[in-house]
């Protein structure tokens, strides 16, 4: 399933010359596997997530970017996802940069969305 998050801010804090993200995520974030959970939809809500861009998507409806937590900062569940995709129009993000996301998650065709 992907996630698709409705991006309230966005700040970017870093860029894929920075050190990964720490092991956890921080007090004030999500893991985006929490968000995801294990079940068929997301955990409705507001939430802040940091994770690294992995694609940049201006010409898809709606536009946006991947993201996805570092291998180091995931909640360490399988059965959840550690990536997803945040609906920006115009995000000035590059692939490798580190975001830091808040957003409300909606569902769309089936799909959660942040």
């Amino acid at each position: 399933m992907r996630l698709l998050l409705a991006v309230l801010l966005t700040v970017i804090f870093g860029t894929a010359g920075q050190p990964a993200l720490a092991a956890r995520a921080p007090a004030d974030a999500t893991h985006i596997g929490t968000i995801q959970g294990t079940g068929a939809a997301a955990a409705p809500g507001t939430y802040t997530i940091e994770a690294v861009v992995t694609g940049v998507y201006a010409g898809l409806k709606p536009a946006g970017f991947y993201v996805q937590e570092a291998a180091d900062a995931t909640d360490g569940n399988p059965a959840t996802s550690d990536a997803l995709y945040v609906v920006q129009a115009g995000a000035t993000v590059r692939v490798g940069d580190k975001v830091r996301v808040t957003g409300a998650v909606q569902e769309a065709a089936a799909e959660p969305s942040f």
